[in-house]
């Protein structure tokens, strides 16, 4: 009898984390909307489904980049999000990496901060030293999640010429830009007193 209640309830618990994970989206590495009424947009998902998709170890074929063109101004800010988030693959071809930091340097003013986030961390993923004077005003960007984004890429990116612009983040009304700010001077080599 014990056996067959343990087994209840490992099932009971097994099916509760199926349908959690389900709801959170576990796993799939990207935000997702909360729906706007009870009919999802078909076209929407569809340009999601496809943006989260393409050039997975291999360059972008002309129709995909001609997508990313699209989507990365489309009206949606989550569409923005998903076609940012896929220009970080622009990896395999040197022309296509080079279109794509561009097309996210243009993201980097957009109205949405979920959106700046996204080519931020993307071109950090690009390596594209060549945006770094692009996000130097983002250090002054109104939302935190922005600030603290831009000093993490600024960190791995090794941009030390932007010690004497982080320098004063140390003191952001934001506690998770402070510490970022703090940890991305220690790894520009910059000793931080306590």
């Amino acid at each position: 009898m014990r056996c067959y209640v343990l087994l209840f309830l490992a099932t009971a618990f097994l099916a509760l984390f199926v349908v959690i994970g389900i709801r959170l989206n576990w796993g799939r590495g990207t935000i997702l909307p909360k729906p706007k009424s009870s009919k999802p947009d078909p076209i929407f998902w569809q340009k999601f489904r496809i943006l989260n998709s393409i050039g997975k170890g291999r360059p972008f074929t002309e129709s995909e980049m001609v997508l990313l063109r699209q989507t990365i101004v489309d009206p949606d800010k989550y569409v923005r999000v998903e076609a940012a988030d896929a220009l970080r693959r622009a990896t395999h071809d040197p022309n296509q990496r080079k279109e794509a930091i561009q097309l996210l340097i243009g993201r980097l003013k957009d109205s949405e901060w979920i959106v700046r986030v996204y080519a931020i961390s993307s071109l950090e993923h690009l390596k594209a030293k060549e945006a770094l004077l692009h996000l130097r005003p983002l250090l002054n960007d109104p939302r935190p999640e922005v600030r603290e984004r831009v000093l993490k890429a600024l960190g791995n990116l090794g941009a030390k010429e932007f010690i004497p612009s982080i320098i004063p983040l140390l003191k952001d009304p934001s506690q998770e830009v402070r510490q970022q700010a703090k940890k991305t001077l220690e790894q520009l080599g910059y000793k931080v007193g306590e």
